[in-house]
C-alpha cells in the first residue's frame, strides 16, 4: 500500500503547489462568502467551494506525506536500525490507512453536498 502511495504521490508532486494554493483560495472564498453575502445567497457558492477545498487539502495531504517513504524494515540491519524503521513504516501505514478512510469521507460528503448543491440550483 505504502508503495502505491508513494508512487501516486510522485505522480501527483508537480502539482502540490496547485494543490496548496488552490485549498487556501477555497478555505478564503469560503470565509469572504460566509462573512460577506446574505444566508439565502451563500448556498450557490458554498458547496462547491467547501468540495474544492477538501479535494485539494486531500491531495495536498497524499502528497505531503507520502512523497518519501522509509524503506521496508527487512532490508536494514542490526536490531535498532530495524526497530526505528519498523515504527517509521508502521506509522506510515497507520497514516495511509487514515488518509484512505478520509478520502473515502470526502467522497460521501462530496456526493452529498453536490447533491444539495443541485437541489438548490
Amino acid at each position: 500500500m505504502l508503495e502505491r502511495l508513494n508512487r501516486l504521490a510522485l505522480l501527483l508532486l508537480p502539482y502540490q503547489g496547485i494543490a496548496l494554493l488552490f485549498s487556501v483560495v477555497s478555505i478564503i472564498a469560503v470565509l469572504i462568502i460566509v462573512l460577506a453575502l446574505q444566508p439565502n445567497e451563500t448556498e450557490y457558492y458554498l458547496y462547491p467551494l467547501i468540495v474544492a477545498f477538501l479535494w485539494f487539502l486531500s491531495i495536498y495531504a497524499l502528497i505531503d506525506c507520502f512523497k518519501e517513504i522509509p524503506q521496508h524494515p527487512s532490508e536494514q540491519k542490526g536490531f535498532f536500525k530495524k526497530l526505528k524503521t519498523a515504527i517509521a513504516w508502521g506509522w506510515n501505514w497507520l497514516v495511509g490507512i487514515m488518509l484512505i478512510a478520509t478520502t473515502l469521507g470526502v467522497i460521501g460528503l462530496s456526493w452529498k453536498l453536490i447533491s444539495l448543491w443541485l437541489k438548490h440550483s
